[in-house]
């Protein structure tokens, strides 16, 4: 049995000071986290969208790698201050189907409303998948970061099928400053396959997901 130590913190990732935050090595769809070098070594890989492997679900079950997307003028921005101290992100969504996204065009001054009809009510599935193959060095592995949604998010994290919650908004504004919400979960002697499942519920209009995070493993000698 795997056992997961879940908490909120407040901490951005950008902040890591025990070195490089490398871009992730990719096989397949799968983020490969890298063996430490040494004891008491750390290695940190930046898993946020726009540099992950993310893949999205939408409700209607179409799975496809996530695309950037136009910010909805509601979105939190990289100049917000809650999010200024932090490596700059990319929104990203599911692919539209009848179009590109265009949430930036505006109607007439008189309602200010965005023409872009925008996507599907319902639950669009985010998934970050990641490996963490058996080392000389035991190591212990944190996820932390940020998510920002619209209309809110739901966090999980853990081996596919058992994927406890780890954060989770309430009410349709995930998106503005004062809504996102950090998370941090950390897994002693990590091994093998996980997922960071970020589950986006779409109320009406245009939908989105924004999340700053890092993998970060610290190792340790043997027992």
């Amino acid at each position: 049995m795997r056992h997961f130590i879940i908490g909120i913190s407040s901490a951005a990732p950008a902040l890591f000071l025990g070195g490089c935050v490398c871009a992730p090595v990719v096989t397949g769809d799968v983020v490969q986290l890298p063996c430490c070098s040494s004891v008491d070594n750390t290695q940190a890989v930046d898993i946020s969208t726009g540099t992950g492997p993310w893949r999205v679900t939408a409700p209607d079950g179409t799975q496809q790698p996530v695309v950037a997307v136009e910010k909805n003028r509601g979105w939190v921005t990289i100049s917000d201050p809650v999010w200024s101290p932090l490596i700059p992100v990319s929104w990203v969504g599911a692919p539209r189907t009848g179009g590109p996204r265009d949430e930036t065009r505006l109607a007439p001054p008189d309602h200010g409303e965005p023409i872009d009809p925008g996507d599907p009510p319902g639950d669009y599935v985010y998934e970050l998948r990641f490996n963490a193959p058996t080392c000389q060095f035991a190591r212990t592995i944190t996820v932390s970061g940020k998510v920002a949604a619209d209309n809110r998010a739901t966090i999980y994290f853990g081996t596919s099928p058992n994927m406890p919650l780890v954060a989770s908004q309430s009410g349709p504004t995930g998106f503005w400053a004062a809504n996102v919400i950090p998370f941090s979960i950390t897994e002693p002697r990590a091994s093998g396959g996980y997922v960071l499942r970020v589950v986006v519920h779409n109320d009406e209009g245009p939908t989105g997901l924004a999340v700053q995070a890092i993998a970060v493993s610290r190792c340790a000698p043997l027992p």
